[in-house]
């Protein structure tokens, strides 16, 4: 009598083959983009992974141009070990950032390949900011980008877009982006429909996070526990726990520009007074430093020309430095990351506000010397929202390489 497996059974070896097959890949190419260089054997020893199977993870990783193979330097002793380095200049993330830039939208694009090299980047203005006017931009620099990877024989493996609002944890849905008059869009929707012939993975998410990602992902990667506050249009915080990124429950973290900081403040843009951001916006920012100089100042650049110009000084924008004090504060008693990264218009205005806004908060955290949290400027200035984005969609890649292996190119 000849027995044979039950057909359930033999599925789930089959997916529990597939499933090992894919953490694997995923395991050899990230310790590839963690150590650039990195040998075989080096990889065997820090996966726990046998060298016979690396090396036929690392040939299959190489059949599909995600790794790339040098020889070492000639002077070395013996035969030394082929290095292995990530490939993947065929593979092409998008990521989008939309914001307000004075009365109307910026839209930026970068393409980025999966080792993080920056391949297009496009940019267009109107004088709008609705959110048909949001989509447009967003599909026309979107369809340029998928003509030059046409043309150069690239394949686009997802489109990541931040936007200067509350998303839900999905990615699909605009919850409140009360500085652009926005409510419950459906964007992911939208933009599906909009460019219909761009099929690709789309994400959504708020400034802060992306920005937070591209910290702990690159300059802070040793770091455990870390918070990027972003001035802006609004004002939030992306935050990392552990090495990890807070998500929430409904994936709506981090709204500190909702906070109250004085009850008889002035009217936010979500219909409450005294809210952080009512101080610390970008319209609080502009109004403040309009009404000390007596002219209006209708962005950041011009606050920055004024400042250098000494038509402004530190002291005319004590509010804005206040009340940004006063919230970060109020992140470092409550979370109290390793580092309290500082991001959006304070890149343009960090020689004026920085010092004040570390005094201020100095004064305000109840642990001596801020707890060990140090403030930080973000080192990525105005870059680390789309560097985020892209590092997103490498990260999927990263985590499942199949997404890729052996695509129709």
């Amino acid at each position: 009598m000849t027995i044979s497996p039950a057909p359930h059974r033999d599925r789930l070896l089959r997916l529990d083959h597939t499933a090992m097959r894919t953490h694997n890949l995923g395991l050899v190419l990230r310790a590839v983009r963690a150590r650039p260089g990195v040998s075989r054997a080096e990889i065997a020893a820090t996966t726990g992974l046998t060298k016979a199977a690396v090396g036929i993870l690392v040939g299959e990783l190489m059949a599909s141009s995600l790794i790339t193979e040098r020889e070492p330097a000639a002077h070395l002793r013996g035969r030394p070990a082929a290095r292995l380095y990530i490939d993947g200049a065929h593979l092409l993330g998008l990521a989008v950032e939309v914001n307000l830039h004075g009365a109307g939208l910026l839209v930026r694009l970068t393409a980025r390949d999966l080792d993080g090299t920056e391949v297009f980047v496009g940019e267009m203005e109107t004088v709008r900011h609705d959110v048909d006017s949001a989509v447009a931009l967003v599909s026309d620099l979107v369809s340029r980008a998928t003509e030059l990877a046409v043309k150069t024989g690239r394949k686009l493996i997802g489109l990541e877009l931040a936007v200067p609002a509350l998303v839900d944890k999905a990615g699909q849905v605009v919850i409140n982006a009360p500085g652009l008059g926005w409510r419950e869009v459906h964007l992911q929707q939208a933009l599906r429909e909009s460019m219909p012939e761009v099929a690709l993975p789309i994400g959504i998410n708020n400034l802060a996070t992306y920005s937070a990602i591209a910290e702990a992902e690159d300059a802070y990667r040793d770091t455990g526990n870390l918070v990027h506050l972003e001035l802006g249009t609004g004002i939030g915080a992306g935050i990392v726990v552990d090495h990890q990124l807070l998500r929430g429950r409904a994936g709506v973290v981090g709204i500190i520009g909702h906070v109250q900081l004085d009850p008889a403040g002035p009217t936010c843009t979500c219909g409450r007074t005294g809210c952080f951001e009512a101080f610390a916006g970008l319209s609080a920012l502009l109004a403040t430093a309009s009404g000390r100089c007596g002219r209006t100042l209708s962005r950041v650049e011009d606050v920055r020309a004024a400042l250098l110009t000494s038509e402004l000084t530190a002291a005319d924008l004590e509010p804005v430095s206040f009340a940004i004090g006063a919230g970060t504060a109020i992140l470092i008693n409550l979370l109290g990351p390793d580092v309290l990264v500082l991001g959006g218009y304070m890149s343009d205005l960090a020689e004026w506000l920085l010092p004040p806004v570390v005094d201020i908060a100095r004064k305000r955290v109840l642990v001596p010397d801020l707890g060990g949290t140090r403030i930080d400027l973000s080192p990525f200035g105005h870059e680390s929202v789309l560097l985020g984005a892209t590092s997103r969609i490498a990260s999927r890649v990263l985590s499942d390489p199949t997404l890729v292996m052996n695509a129709d190119l």
